[in-house]
């Protein structure tokens, strides 16, 4: 053999190599698909159901009861949430507009200190 040639074994053992790794991820793949395919009812489960068109007139199960929730229903119930939202916070702001009367019944030691050290600056000026 000379230096310009690849070695023979060498070039039968990655292919092997690969052919293993290969057939590995194929098998992991097939697991991976009957375990999802035997929890959801073999491979014409749920999933292939749900894209099935229904005979005229035949009555439909409604999303609740297919577990489904419509667009539509999530969007009126967040609008039917921030009408709730909007409503209190104008609560809030005709309380605020009207004025709040707010009577301290104690602070803090630290805070004490302070105020009583302010009418005393205030007073040097």
């Amino acid at each position: 053999m000379t230096m310009n040639q690849p070695a023979v074994p060498a070039n039968s053992a990655r292919r092997a190599f690969t052919n293993g790794v290969l057939t590995t991820i194929a098998g992991l793949l097939a697991f991976n698909v009957y375990t999802q395919s035997s929890r959801s009812g073999g491979v014409t489960g749920e999933a292939f159901a749900q894209g099935s068109v229904g005979v005229v007139g035949e009555a439909q199960p409604s999303d609740d009861a297919k577990g489904l929730v419509s667009a539509a229903d999530q969007r009126k119930s967040m609008i039917n949430e921030l009408r709730e939202l909007n409503a209190r916070l104008e609560r809030m702001e005709s309380v605020m507009e009207r004025g709040l009367n707010v009577k301290v019944t104690s602070m803090p030691a630290e805070s004490r200190r302070a105020a009583q050290q302010e009418p005393a600056a205030d007073a040097k000026d």
